[in-house]
C-alpha cells in the first residue's frame, strides 16, 4: 500500500524535507528487495545512502520517488512551494539529437524553444554556472557526445539551477569529480 502525505512544512520548522518511512517492504519478481524498512530523514541536513551493489539503495529511492508499488507508509513533508530534483545514475536519450550542454540548461530558464537558442537574459548566469562546474568550453558540444562524468555533471547542473529544497544523487561522487 502507497500512504503518501505532503504537507507544507510550519513557519518555525527546518528548511528541507523530512521523510519517515515506516515498515517499507519492497518485493520485486517475487525477490525481497526490501525487508521492514524504518528510518526518519531530519530536515536540513545531508543525509548519505551507502551500501553495497545490489542492497538496495536504487530501490529505497525509487519507493520514496513513488516509482514502484511497495508497503508499508512513506510521510513527506515539506514546503511543496519549493521543488524536489532527482539526478538519475545514467540519462536515456537518442544520442543523434541535435541539443548542446547550453541548449539543455536553457530549457530550465527560458519559455522559447531551445532550439532558436539561449536569451540574452540568461546567456551570463548560463556561462557563469558552466564555467563554475568546468564544463564551460562544452557549452557548444552536443550532450550526445559527453563522456558519461560530463553527462552527471549536467544533470546535476540543470538541478542546480532549479534551486530545489531537496536532491537526490544516484553513484555520482566519483563521476562529478572525475
Amino acid at each position: 500500500m502507497q500512504c503518501w502525505k505532503l504537507e507544507n512544512q510550519e513557519e518555525n520548522s527546518m528548511p528541507g524535507i523530512l521523510i519517515e518511512i515506516k515498515d517499507l517492504e519492497l518485493t520485486l519478481s517475487n525477490t525481497k528487495i526490501l525487508d521492514k524498512i524504518n528510518m526518519a530523514i531530519e530536515p536540513g541536513k545531508i543525509h548519505c545512502l551507502i551500501g553495497p551493489n545490489g542492497g538496495g539503495k536504487t530501490s529505497l529511492l525509487r519507493c520514496i520517488l513513488g516509482q514502484v508499488p511497495y508497503e508499508g507508509e512513506i510521510f513527506i513533508s515539506y514546503d511543496n512551494t519549493k521543488i524536489i530534483g532527482y539526478v538519475p545514475q545514467s540519462l536515456d536519450f537518442d544520442k543523434t539529437l541535435p541539443i548542446t550542454v547550453e541548449d539543455f540548461l536553457s530549457i530550465v530558464y527560458q519559455k522559447k524553444p531551445c532550439f532558436l537558442g539561449v536569451s540574452g537574459k540568461y546567456r551570463k548566469v548560463l556561462e557563469d554556472l558552466l564555467k563554475r562546474m568546468g564544463m564551460y568550453e562544452k557549452r557548444k558540444r552536443l550532450i550526445g557526445n559527453l563522456s558519461g562524468g560530463e553527462k552527471q555533471r549536467l544533470l546535476w547542473l540543470r538541478q542546480y539551477i532549479r534551486n530545489l529544497i531537496c536532491l537526490y544523487l544516484m553513484n555520482h561522487l566519483q563521476e562529478l569529480t572525475s
